[in-house]
């Protein structure tokens, strides 16, 4: 993704490769690894996480409850 930071979408990108408790409630809700990821360059565009808040520059947390 070209992000300098490991944010939240990371650990959400990799809690749908889990194969746990945390994959199989996202697989329950049809969150998948291409859905996900296709949410966040909708909600993201070509923005890049380069700070340790990014948040702050895109309103990541409203936009994800659209998902």
């Amino acid at each position: 993704m070209g992000d300098q930071y490991v944010s939240i979408e990371h650990v959400l990108l990799a809690m749908t490769e889990d194969l746990g408790a945390a994959g199989r409630l996202l697989k329950q809700h049809g969150i998948t690894r291409e859905r996900l990821m296709q949410s966040l360059r909708e909600i993201r565009g070509n923005q890049r996480v380069t700070s340790q808040n990014p948040e702050a520059t895109y309103e990541a947390l409203e936009s994800m409850a659209a998902i």
